[in-house]
C-alpha cells in the first residue's frame, strides 16, 4: 500500500522513538517520545545546541537532531562509528509508525469487508509498489570493472504481517535486472547504458527484456536467472545447452525449464513476458501453530516468493512458509481479461502493470 496515505485520515501522524540501553544482559528501555510528522515547521535549530536527545526539543529539533544521529554515512552517534562501547551505557534508538490495528483480529475488522473477507474499497484505491531505478557497475576483484546492470528495484509496503511473528509495518522487495535482447548473456558497456536510459537505442526492435530477477522473502533471495542458461534462445539451442549443463544442485534443470516457462506469455513461446512473477501471503508451517487455536491463522506474511513450494527455515525462529496457490500466467495471458483474476483475498492476483501503481522513488 502506498504508506503515504495513512497520512491523510488525521489529526497527526507520529514517528515513534524508544531509546534502549543494550549494556546489559536485558534491554532496558530509557525513554520513549513521537514526532508528529504532520505538525513540522520550517524553522529549527542546528543539532549542535541540543547536547541530548532527552533535552526538551520540540518536534522539528528533534527531527533534525535525529537525522544528523543517524545519518548513514556520517552519524553523530558514536555507538554506530565505533565497535568498542561503553560498558554500562549502549544506546539503540527504534523507530516506527504504528498503523492502524495492533493483532490479528483488528488488523481483520480495519482491513477486511467483514461479509466477504476481502480487501475494503477505501484500501484497493491506495495500491501501490515503489520503483527504484539504479545502475549497477559490476566489478570483480581480479578484472577490475566489468561493464553496467540496469535494475528496477520494486518496494512493497504491508501495513501489518500475519505470520510466525505478528507485527505492524513491513517491507519487502524484488529486484529486476533488464536489457536489451541482444545483451542478455554480456554486461552492457556505457555507450549502450546511455541508450537505454536517453531512449535512442539504434535498434528499437532489440526490446528490453528480464535477464533476471532476485526475488527477496525475509533474510533470503531467491535468484532467477533468465541469462544462463539464455531462455530467449530458440528452444533447440536451448534443450541442447540445458543438457550438456552439469547441474550444481539437485533438479536444477527442473528450475532452468521454470525460468523459460516464466519469460514466455504463451505455450508456444512466441511473446515474451516482461513482468515478473511473485507470490505474496506465505503460510506458516512453523511450531508457532501450536500456539494458536485451529484453523486458517498466521497465513499472511510478507515475503516476495518466486512459485509455489515449501520454504524451510525462512523466517524467526527457523519458521517454514508455504505457496500452495499455483498461477498459471499463460492462461491469465490468453484469456485476456485481467479483470477476471484480480479479486483482493487470497488466490487473487494485484497487478501493477498500472501508471497509478507505480511511483518512482529517484536515487
Amino acid at each position: 500500500m502506498d504508506f503515504k496515505k495513512f497520512t491523510e485520515h488525521g489529526a497527526s501522524y507520529l514517528i515513534n522513538i524508544d531509546e534502549w540501553n543494550l549494556a546489559g544482559a536485558k534491554a532496558e528501555l530509557m525513554e520513549s517520545c513521537t514526532i508528529d510528522i504532520l505538525n513540522l515547521t520550517e524553522s529549527y535549530i542546528s543539532s549542535s545546541s541540543a547536547d541530548s536527545f532527552r533535552t526538551n526539543l520540540s518536534d522539528d529539533e528533534k527531527l533534525i537532531y535525529l537525522l544528523h544521529q543517524l545519518h548513514p554515512e556520517n552519524p553523530s552517534e558514536m555507538s554506530y562509528r565505533k565497535a568498542v562501547v561503553e560498558p554500562f551505557l549502549c544506546s539503540h534508538k527504534v523507530l516506527y509508525i504504528d498503523f492502524p490495528g495492533n493483532d490479528i483480529e483488528s488488523w481483520k475488522t480495519e482491513y477486511l469487508n467483514p461479509h466477504t473477507s476481502d480487501l475494503k474499497q477505501k484500501y484497493r484505491n491506495i495500491i501501490k509498489t515503489f520503483v527504484h531505478p539504479f545502475i549497477n557497475k559490476v566489478e570483480s576483484n581480479t578484472s577490475g570493472f566489468l561493464g553496467y546492470e540496469l535494475v528496477l528495484q520494486y518496494y512493497f509496503f504491508y501495513p501489518f504481517n500475519d505470520g510466525a511473528n505478528n507485527h505492524i509495518g513491513d517491507w519487502e522487495h524484488l529486484n529486476v535486472v533488464i536489457s536489451p535482447l541482444s545483451k542478455v548473456e554480456p554486461l552492457l558497456n556505457k555507450e549502450e547504458k546511455e541508450q537505454i536510459l536517453n531512449g535512442a537505442r539504434k535498434n528499437a526492435e532489440d526490446q528490453l527484456v528480464i535477464k533476471r530477477v532476485e526475488s527477496y522473502f525475509h533474510h533470503n533471495v531467491f535468484v532467477l536467472d533468465y541469462s544462463s542458461p539464455n531462455v530467449y534462445e530458440p528452444r533447440q539451442l536451448w534443450e541442447k545447452e540445458i543438457k550438456s549443463r552439469p547441474e550444481r544442485m539437485l533438479d536444477e534443470r527442473k528450475l532452468w525449464r521454470k525460468f523459460r516457462e516464466l519469460a514466455y506469455q504463451d505455450d508456444k513461446e512466441t511473446i515474451i513476458n516482461t513482468h515478473p512473477i511473485a507470490y505474496i501471503g506465505g503460510d506458516s508451517k512453523g511450531l508457532d501453530l501450536l500456539l494458536v487455536t485451529p484453523g486458517g491463522k498466521n497465513q499472511n506474511s510478507h515475503g516476495t516468493f518466486p512459485f509455489p513450494g515449501l520454504y524451510k527455515d525462512v523466517g524467526p525462529g527457523s519458521a517454514t512458509e508455504q505457496i500452495s496457490i499455483h498461477f498459471d500466467h499463460h492462461d491469465y495471458f490468453k484469456n485476456n481479461n485481467p479483470d477476471k483474476y484480480e479479486t483482493y483475498k487470497r488466490g487473487g492476483v494485484i497487478r501493477f502493470n498500472r501508471p497509478e501503481r507505480l511511483e518512482i522513488i529517484p536515487d
